[in-house]
């Protein structure tokens, strides 16, 4: 008895030290992984909503930015819109680190258009300008486990956790949770330039809040006013169903 004890510890221990990347397992690590481990390892650390769809990886491109690993503290926000953060030009050198548009807290008012996990454990959320439902972008809200060196994991472990409080577990895979009529919410984030790939909702610049550090539920404060110029290539609108900002509860459906 005491030898099969014995080997079942010793498979267990093998198996979590692979997952997580400790001694037993393989040195090398991802973002992810390590961050998992330091969740496991640290006591009195519970799992919630902030964590929710984590599929044991993390970002790898551009990750230090996207997730505030890099030492960047946010400062005060600038509220602006989406209309008006859709016409912002490219960073020349988006490639080279952290760049100075990349630097700006920015407070817009959005309607949330659809949500799902994707490969990287981010939440996906497709938003657009109240004022203008066809002008979309993207914000994103990282996983728990990808944030243990972060300097504002606590901020961004809540705006995660109050997403999916708000409008439901985003489903992973290729379909999209949407909600209707989509709700109107409040949105506190660093601008981040990401390069345009087809993603749901894509702004012409790539631009996202990214990560996402409030996420609030209703538009109480006027909306600046909509950028009226823009050179930028516009896209594909996925207009909502209704041009209406929608305070109300959310009644979540399903898109595919």
């Amino acid at each position: 008895m005491k030898i099969v004890r014995l080997l079942a510890g010793l498979v267990a221990g093998g198996l979590i030290g692979y997952f997580v990347g400790t001694e037993t397992g393989s040195s090398a690590a991802s973002p992810g992984t390590r961050g998992l481990a330091a969740r496991l390892q640290a006591p009195g650390v519970a799992v919630n909503g902030a964590d929710f769809g984590f599929t044991g990886s993390c970002g790898v491109e551009r990750h230090e930015v996207k997730d505030l690993l890099d030492g960047f503290v946010p400062g005060a926000a600038v509220d602006s819109s989406g209309s008006q953060l859709r016409a912002m030009p490219v960073p020349a050198d988006a490639e080279a680190g952290r760049t100075p548009p990349e630097r700006v807290v920015y407070r817009i008012q959005a309607l949330a258009l659809a949500d799902k996990i994707e490969a990287d454990s981010d939440v996906h959320l497709a938003i657009a300008d109240p004022a203008a439902p066809s002008r979309t972008m993207i914000a994103e809200l990282p996983a728990a486990s990808c944030l243990a060196e972060s300097t504002e994991a606590p901020e961004l472990e809540a705006a995660r956790a109050d997403l999916v409080a708000a409008l439901g577990d985003p489903p992973t895979g290729s379909s999209y949770h949407g909600v209707t009529p989509p709700p109107c919410v409040t949105l506190t984030g660093v601008a981040f330039f990401d390069r345009l790939h087809g993603q749901r909702g894509v702004a012409p610049n790539g631009i996202e809040l990214h990560p996402l550090l409030a996420f609030q539920v209703g538009c109480n404060a006027p909306a600046p006013p909509p950028a009226t110029t823009s050179t930028l290539r516009e896209t594909t609108p996925e207009p909502p169903d209704t041009t209406a900002c929608h305070d109300g509860a959310a009644t979540n459906g399903r898109e595919r």
